[in-house]
């Protein structure tokens, strides 16, 4: 993945989005569908957003013409959602139920 030129993943369902993750962790250029998975954590800083067929040519093509780079911007999603941060989440809310 990290030899392409961007991830191109249109699809118009996903559950967790650990491919976009792994696309994000390899510093790749990402151009997803916009859809309701992906809010709250994906936005137009870090990945390109499309509705259609036209907005992924023209999204693709300022890629392959060096016109965006939102690289870094997806890295730190990825970052932000890595296992040793999840863990700690994990470990501060199982502390909040349990009152310790």
């Amino acid at each position: 993945m990290s030899g392409a030129s961007a991830f191109f993943f249109p699809s118009y369902e996903e559950t967790e989005g650990i491919v976009v993750l792994e696309a994000f962790a390899s510093h790749q250029h990402v151009v997803l569908r916009d859809i309701p998975v992906y809010e709250g954590w994906i936005d137009e800083k870090s990945a390109d957003l499309c509705h259609n067929v036209d907005e992924f040519v023209v999204a693709l093509e300022n890629i392959i013409q060096g016109k965006t780079d939102k690289r870094e911007e997806g890295f730190k999603v990825a970052q932000s959602r890595s296992i040793d941060d999840v863990a700690q989440q994990l470990v501060a809310a199982y502390k909040e139920v349990l009152e310790i």
